[in-house]
């Protein structure tokens, strides 16, 4: 059986298990130290949560929290708001026909929504290629995860455990030595 996760531990704790799971957690326990000592803090915690003596809340405690909360900034009327979008276009409109100096101002929305939608156009291709070329690498990495874990379940199979070490000590030396050799270039780049 496996050890016990925080879920069974409460559980037993609490007499919330049926007989034949307690009992397959019985004989677990007169196995596991680790578990049995799990066991044993918690019931600790447990005690100790219950000899806290009893919180007494204030009567008043909602309305002083509530006293405290500041209270949120009246909005304006629809009509006002609305007003002020109204005036606000309005102004922008004319900054736009002044700006023109004598093109109408149907010209200027026009390039306006011209090179809105050119750029728009350009960010959905280029979102596209993104994820074209995301979802490729993905594959890829997935692709090259899967045959290195296969190589390695292959290796652990044909291999002692004494070989099995030495392969791993050859391959963390050999990242180490990537890492230093990278931090080196690094910092000699940033030295000229």
């Amino acid at each position: 059986m496996r050890c016990l996760n925080a879920a069974e531990i409460y559980a037993y704790l609490e007499n919330d298990l049926l007989p034949e799971r307690r009992a397959d957690i019985d004989e677990h326990l007169d196995l596991c130290a680790k578990c049995r000592q799990a066991i044993e803090e918690r019931r600790h915690l447990t005690e100790a949560a219950l000899s806290l003596p009893n919180l007494e809340v204030p009567h008043d405690l909602a309305r002083r929290v509530m006293a405290k909360i500041s209270s949120p900034a009246p909005s304006l009327p629809v009509w006002l708001t609305a007003f002020i979008v109204g005036l606000s276009s309005l102004g922008l409109l004319s900054f736009l026909l002044i700006l023109s100096g004598g093109k109408g101002a149907i010209t200027i929305l026009a390039g306006f929504n011209h090179a809105v939608l050119v750029y728009l156009k350009n960010s959905i291709v280029w979102l596209a290629k993104a994820m074209t070329l995301l979802t490729s690498a993905w594959k890829a990495i997935q692709t090259l995860a899967l045959a290195f874990f296969k190589g390695i379940s292959l290796l652990t199979t044909l291999t002692s455990p004494g070989v099995q070490a030495l392969i791993l000590t050859m391959t963390l030396a050999a990242l180490i030595s990537l890492y230093l050799a990278f931090k080196k270039i690094l910092l000699q780049g940033e030295k000229t």
